[in-house]
């Protein structure tokens, strides 16, 4: 049960975010922007791979001094605002857009700015959750996301007669739901008093193996969230319409599982459950490339529960295992993590499509987990020295 200074209110108002940015991650990167760059502008896979990693390889950088900064002085919300702000107005621009080296361009800006608007987010769990429900809070907020992004996947795709006039629905859309994090959400006066030693936390060993599991498992999520529509309309010819109903289908079902796993994970323990990721994404790669196109749904289904829990359950790990005072710059290295997974992954996997062909390709993730699953092994035995 959730504090009584803790109401219901700055919870959800935290967890509007969630539905803003799955609505921004559905549509910008699963749907539209590759469709749109691919099948448009005549641009190729690989065009899209080396934006958002670009764009990703600068935004691990940013993360590390604007999360420090914003522990430091305690600005975690206003910066998160202005990332959100700058993100949003991105998008206008993008729909301007008419030529494939200044979607490109434009696309990079507009990536950049919502990867920091993620780190600094997931920083403010700690002033809407208490310690003994973190996970139910950050389930809670994956639950919304997903509905987020089933229905911007529905309403956008519905009623935008283009790529470009959805690039704007998603930044009002975006935008809008991102204000009442802003509005609600009363940031706790948690200062770094004497700074943030960036040196101390490099010396954390058992951090840093976490982190280093998170990059393995991650790279799997992100690489499914990026290529997914390309895999549908390669693999099995589906339309734009089909994928839409895949995606959305599956975000709808991880909208009901999420805060369930949450429960379960502030129960059973966010590190017990999160260790059973790694194998669960292993065995799924092995099947999916084998699935006809009849059970594409299933899987569909399966790849959403399998985000959801992830998303649910790492931050509450991170947040266990980190100073209150560090929260938004370890964040920052989770985010490296990630975002070197977002690299690593998606080039990984547009080289083995290219090379031999998209379903070995998917095959072939099933090594990364395993190796996070090895690794974090690794970290729950350094926790117990």
């Amino acid at each position: 049960m959730l504090h009584k200074k803790k109401t219901i209110i700055p919870l959800l108002s935290w967890a509007s975010f969630d539905f803003a940015e799955t609505i921004f991650s559905a549509n910008i990167l699963s749907v539209f922007f590759p469709l749109w760059l691919t099948k448009v502008l005549g641009g190729e896979p690989y065009h899209y791979s080396y934006a958002y990693s670009s764009s990703l390889f600068v935004s691990v950088i940013m993360a590390i001094f604007i999360g420090r900064y914003a522990d430091k002085f305690a600005l975690r919300k206003p910066l998160f605002l202005a990332s959100v702000a700058l993100s949003a107005a991105g998008l206008l621009i993008l729909a301007r857009c008419d030529t494939l080296y200044s979607a490109v361009i434009a696309f990079f800006f507009v990536n950049l700015f919502y990867q920091q608007s993620l780190v600094l987010y997931n920083s403010l769990l700690t002033s809407v959750s208490d310690e003994e429900n973190n996970s139910f809070s950050s389930g809670i907020g994956v639950g919304i996301g997903y509905v987020g992004g089933a229905a911007g996947l529905f309403l956008i795709s519905k009623f935008s007669s283009t790529e470009t006039s959805a690039f704007i629905f998603v930044a009002a859309a975006f935008f809008l739901f991102s204000l009442p994090t802003g509005f609600y959400v009363k940031e706790k006066p948690v200062k770094a008093v004497n700074g943030v030693s960036v040196r101390r936390i490099l010396k954390d060993r058992k951090f840093l193996l976490f982190i280093l599991s998170c990059l393995f498992l991650t790279e799997a999520a992100h690489t499914i969230i990026i290529f997914m529509s390309i895999y549908l309309d390669k693999v099995y010819n589906m339309g734009r319409q089909g994928i839409v109903v895949v995606i959305a289908t599956a975000a709808v079902v991880s909208a009901a599982g999420s805060p369930l796993i949450g429960k379960l994970s502030d129960r059973a323990g966010a590190k017990k459950v999160f260790n059973m990721l790694f194998p669960a994404w292993a065995l799924a790669f092995c099947i999916f490339p084998f699935v006809p196109k009849i059970f594409v749904y299933v899987m569909g289904i399966t790849f959403g529960l399998l985000l959801g829990a992830v998303w649910t359950t790492i931050r509450p790990v991170l947040i266990e295992m980190s100073p209150k005072e560090e929260v938004a710059t370890r964040f920052a290295f989770l985010s490296i993590s990630e975002r070197m997974a977002a690299i690593i992954g998606p080039v990984w996997w547009t080289f083995i499509g290219q090379i031999v062909d998209y379903k070995t390709a998917t095959l072939s993730l099933a090594i990364f987990p395993l190796i996070g699953w090895l690794i974090f092994s690794f970290h729950k035995k350094s926790a117990s020295v």
